[in-house]
């Protein structure tokens, strides 16, 4: 009997290695992770100061930084794309009124508001883009 449970708690610590194993083997390392978020907030102090959001998309190989100006007399809005796999911005932009958002894993959302924005408009005049971060292409909606 005691023969059954070393073979049983012997199995369990060969299954139980391996599936850590693979695990970590295929997700990029933590230090990593953490370098990267650290180079992307230094990037957006340098270029937008204190005032951005930082967002990643689901996967984790891209951030969304969004600087919103309240400020009439400047630009409203300034962002950028960060590729982790570069390591470099891979697309910037800049809008007087609007939103910029993750709309798909791989697509962020650009949509420009002229004139007046008025809450809970939906006759709302807005134009826009969406950007596919993995094919760096711009596409026109």
């Amino acid at each position: 009997m005691r023969t059954i449970g070393i073979i049983f708690f012997l199995l369990q610590l060969f299954v139980t290695s391996c599936a850590t194993f693979h695990c970590v083997k295929s997700v990029k390392p933590v230090g990593s992770q953490q370098n990267d978020s650290i180079r992307v907030n230094e990037i957006a102090k340098e270029r937008f100061g204190a005032l951005f959001t930082v967002e990643e998309n689901d996967t984790k190989e891209f951030f969304l930084v969004v600087s919103r100006s309240n400020e009439l007399s400047t630009t409203a809005i300034k962002f950028f794309i960060y590729g982790k796999d570069e390591q470099k911005i891979i697309f910037e932009d800049e809008l007087s009124l609007g939103s910029v958002r993750w709309e798909s894993s791989f697509k962020v959302l650009v949509q420009k508001f002229s004139g007046t924005v008025k809450i809970y408009d939906a006759d709302m005049n807005k134009s826009g883009y969406q950007f596919d971060v993995k094919s760096k292409q711009k596409i026109k909606d």
